[in-house]
């Protein structure tokens, strides 16, 4: 399985390439490439930041899979992924309230920052408890939506959607 996600990810990779090729307007293909060792460097920190978040994203399932089941693995992916919809409004507030709350802590506006921060983790945290409730009500339902089986897959999705819950509530990173 994990063979076969690396295999799609290389595909869509040399697809993205080819279709960047075709599509680049030709000033910009041809235009004189800038290597600045500043740029490199200041982008060196997010390369590594973007390797660990997908280590942290994939890393337990490959684990798990070095020494369990394919079922097992199986049920831990899909109540990692189903526990990840929690994380989503804070995603998104992430996007929308990030630079605005770095702009007021910039100009030195604590108040304007302290309420902003205040309501965008109060409002994330909000959606994460009803996300949460409806894992605990409906999350039999949820997961037997992926097939017959992955209703063991409950206690998993519960104790992922605690931490997910956990993460929403600790507010927005900027």
């Amino acid at each position: 399985a994990e063979f076969a996600h690396i295999f799609g990810a290389v595909v869509a990779l040399l697809i993205s390439f080819v279709t960047l090729h075709k599509f680049l307007p030709r000033q910009v293909r041809d235009s004189e490439t800038v290597s600045d060792p500043t740029w490199m460097r200041t982008a060196l920190p997010f390369m590594l930041i973007s390797g660990l978040i997908m280590l942290n994203l994939r890393g337990g399932t490959t684990l798990l899979g070095l020494i369990a089941d394919l079922e097992t693995v199986a049920l831990y992916g899909v109540g990692v992924r189903i526990s990840a919809i929690i994380a989503l409004a804070l995603t998104a507030v992430n996007a929308v309230a990030a630079p605005r709350i770095a702009r007021l802590y910039m100009d030195d506006e604590m108040d304007a920052f302290q309420r902003l921060v205040i309501m965008t983790t109060a409002g994330v945290s909000l959606v994460a408890l009803a996300v949460m409730i409806l894992f605990i009500l409906f999350g039999t339902q949820i997961l037997l939506l992926f097939g017959a089986g992955f209703d063991k897959a409950y206690t998993a999705l519960l104790i992922f959607g605690i931490g997910q819950m956990i993460n929403a509530s600790t507010g927005v990173t900027i």
